[in-house]
């Protein structure tokens, strides 16, 4: 085989993969993607290199909650409550919710609390994995990894995803920061909730980071 011909090669399969990242990229700013979607998308070289570097910090960690939104605030572009969520929302904030790292909401609130507090993002390096089997047993064997400030994705019984920060553990349960779980309108709260009452809202954890 030819220099040339090996060359020509190289050039196609890279226009092919950058077409074919790119391209997801341009599906989700319709906001048209799966948590297991984005979490493969932000893993790639593309996103952490091109469409979102990742920017690590050397200041000291925020603390928490963030004093630019404590409970009862709003994770929202002018900081008032949400009113637009059943008509539909945009990834990219368009909607009215603020957006951070490709989300909104609980998501785009927890990625954006995870890197005040670690100055890192949320990425593959830094995940945990999935959980599939939950019981009150296993969610704190899986806790056992986690430390203030990680972020935690599940999916709920009742088939609504969701995320929040840790703040504090005890033996019987966790201490989280979260917004959009009171009220479906964007609203940061703290609550205190054991694992045998995490079981029963949890069918499966999505992922974790931990920086």
């Amino acid at each position: 085989m030819t220099l040339k011909k090996v060359f020509t090669i190289c050039i196609s399969v890279c226009l092919a993969l950058s077409m074919g990242i790119s391209g997801f990229a341009a599906q989700t700013e319709k906001g048209d993607f799966t948590d297991e979607q984005y979490e493969q998308y932000i893993s790639t070289d593309f996103y952490k290199n091109t469409v979102y570097p990742e920017i690590r910090s050397s200041a000291p960690k925020a603390s928490l909650p963030l004093p630019s939104y404590p409970s009862g605030s709003y994770f929202s572009k002018n900081g008032k409550a949400c009113t637009h969520h059943k008509s539909g929302c945009n990834i990219n904030g368009s909607c009215g919710c603020k957006s951070y790292n490709n989300s909104i909401q609980c998501m785009g609130f927890a990625n954006y609390v995870f890197k005040q507090y670690n100055g890192v993002d949320c990425v593959s390096s830094n995940s945990n994995g999935k959980l599939t089997n939950i019981t009150a047993a296993s969610l704190k064997t899986y806790f056992n990894k986690l430390t203030v400030g990680s972020h935690f994705r599940y999916m709920g019984t009742n088939g609504i995803p969701h995320s929040f920060i840790i703040t504090g553990k005890t033996s019987t349960g966790v201490k989280v920061y979260e917004a959009n779980y009171s009220a479906n309108n964007c609203i940061v709260g703290q609550r205190t909730i054991t694992y045998e009452s995490l079981a029963k809202q949890v069918a499966s954890v999505t992922n974790s980071w931990t920086a």
